[in-house]
């Protein structure tokens, strides 16, 4: 018979190798050109961002007359880019995946302290959990455990990575004076993103 946990962990295992080019994640499918859907929709936006300031500035706008928010725009795409490739550096080296029951109390941890509160009684309730965990799961049961967890946790840091990409907005107002390098290579090549 046939489990849920064992069709998770299978798809798991299938996934695994598949990563993208960016942020090296296992859990994500491969959308286009090597990237899943998250990463491709930065590179998208861009290409979208370029088009935009090389129609402007082929009309004889220059870069600092240029809409604050396009500005903005452009570093932001450049740092969220960042971020995807330096968390693809930090998880390539780990693709396979840990089937400890030290990793599922770790993911539990992490969750616990994003969902409750400093003053929570419960906020650390998941410490020295590895034992029982250990005990109640099956190694696949544990894989596909540490996979759900693991998306749980993938998705709460990409939806706080564009919070942290826009974070400082007295400095991006700063920088926004210059094209971000990736743009001005760019522009200077004359190059098609």
């Amino acid at each position: 018979m046939i489990t849920p946990f064992d069709k998770a962990a299978r798809s798991f295992s299938a996934l695994k190798d598949n990563a993208c080019d960016w942020c090296a994640s296992p859990f994500h499918k491969i959308y286009r050109s090597g990237l899943c859907r998250h990463c491709y929709d930065i590179k998208a936006e861009k290409r979208r961002l370029y088009r935009e300031v090389k129609r402007r500035m082929g009309a004889g706008i220059r870069w600092k007359s240029l809409d604050l928010t396009l500005r903005i725009n452009c570093h932001v795409a450049g740092k969220m880019e960042e971020m995807a490739k330096a968390e693809g550096q930090l998880i390539q080296h780990k693709r396979r995946p840990e089937i400890s029951a030290m990793a599922i109390e770790e993911l539990l941890g992490y969750i616990s302290h994003q969902l409750l509160s400093r003053k929570d009684p419960f906020r650390n309730c998941y410490y020295n959990c590895a034992t029982t965990v250990g005990s109640l799961f099956s190694p696949v049961q544990r894989v596909a455990f540490i996979h759900l967890l693991s998306e749980a946790v993938s998705q709460h840091k990409r939806h706080l990575r564009r919070k942290r990409a826009a974070a400082g907005g007295s400095k991006l107002v700063e920088e926004s004076q210059r094209p971000p390098e990736w743009l001005d290579d760019f522009l200077r090549r004359g190059a098609v993103l």
